[in-house]
This record gives C-alpha cells, structure tokens and sequence, in this order.
C-alpha cells in the first residue's frame, strides 16, 4: 500500500502501523531515527499513535521539532561564530 509521509510516497505492506511509515521514511531520506520517535499527525491534523493502523493513501505529517538544537549543533554553531570574529 502507499502512504504519503511528509509529501513523500512511500510503500509499505498492508497491515503496517504508523511507526513502520516513520521508520521507512527516515530509512528513505537517510536521517538517523529520532529515538523517541516524533509526534505524527494525519491529513487532518489530528495526532496519531504510532501503533495506529495505516490504510491505502493515508497521509502523515512528522512533526519535527526544529527549535532543538543537538549539542553537536550547537558546538559547531559556536566555532563558526567564533571562527567568523576574528
């Protein structure tokens, strides 16, 4: 079956749960997996559960937080300010 994730057709198998989509999706973009997964909502914008059924054409937006810096971020962020200072 064919799930749109993030405006990505992806294919899973039938009877494949939410977090299956997830995981495929970051598998297709080659990103490490967010662990915990993130917040996942429907077309409708109604959150989801990871366990939650998918059907044929359903469509998931994964919610990234883009606010949160990971310390590596933030390090590099630093020396390229620094770096851009002197």
């Amino acid at each position: 079956m064919n799930v749109k994730v993030n405006d990505t057709v992806i294919q899973l198998h039938e009877g494949a749960k939410v977090k299956d989509a997830v995981r495929k999706y970051y598998v297709l973009k080659n990103q490490q997996l967010p662990n915990p997964l993130p917040q996942v909502k429907d077309g409708y914008g109604n959150v989801v559960d990871k366990d939650g059924s998918l059907s044929e054409n359903s469509t998931l937006k994964i919610m990234v937080d883009e606010k949160k810096e990971t310390f590596f971020n933030k390090l590099i962020s630093k020396f390229c300010n620094k770096k851009n200072r002197t």
